[in-house]
């Protein structure tokens, strides 16, 4: 995609793919708080030995909404995250954090914590035009930055993201 050999990159030491599948015992779910707090340590260590091993600038996490979905209980979800945030922080690199939330949520993230954890949210869409469906992006939020409000639709071409002028307000 986009032109990009990830096989060649990965040789170069330029990128690194986790892929990081949870696994939780079929028995035994009486030690959950111990299970969880092994899966997020996992978690933890994969990440900054990946950092550190290739001196990577950049991380992406595609999804926060799988760690969401794993990790049940709703403090120990905070938890994970909140400890993802600010290990990727400690690290120094700037972190791209993929999440979804449900097309009639009002809210910025599933569980309601991303949205505060973050410097930037911007939110994609599929937005109804006439009688097609476009991709648009907003900024939600960005810190310390007078960024813009508007709405602009974008393709997902071969070369990559063409943002295009915003909508005319509505």
């Amino acid at each position: 995609m986009f032109g990009w050999d990830f096989d060649s990159l990965a040789g170069q030491d330029k990128v690194r793919v986790l892929s990081i599948k949870p696994v939780f015992p079929s028995q035994n779910m009486d030690n959950i708080s111990r299970i969880v707090r092994s899966y997020i340590s996992d978690l933890l260590d994969q990440v900054n030995d990946a950092i550190e091993e290739i001196g990577a600038e950049r991380v992406v996490i595609d999804s926060v909404s799988l760690v969401q979905m794993f990790i049940q209980d709703e403090y120990m979800s905070r938890v994970a995250l909140s400890s993802l945030m600010n290990n990727l922080r400690e690290a120094g690199v700037t972190a791209v954090l993929v999440g979804s939330i449900p097309e009639t949520s009002e809210g910025l993230s599933k569980e309601g914590i991303i949205e505060y954890l973050v410097d930037t949210v911007i939110l994609l869409e599929f937005v109804p035009v006439a009688e097609d469906y476009n991709r648009t992006l907003k900024i939600r939020k960005m810190r310390r930055t007078d960024h813009e409000t508007d709405i602009f639709p974008f393709e997902v071409t071969a070369d990559g993201l063409e943002i295009h002028e915003a909508y005319e307000s509505l």
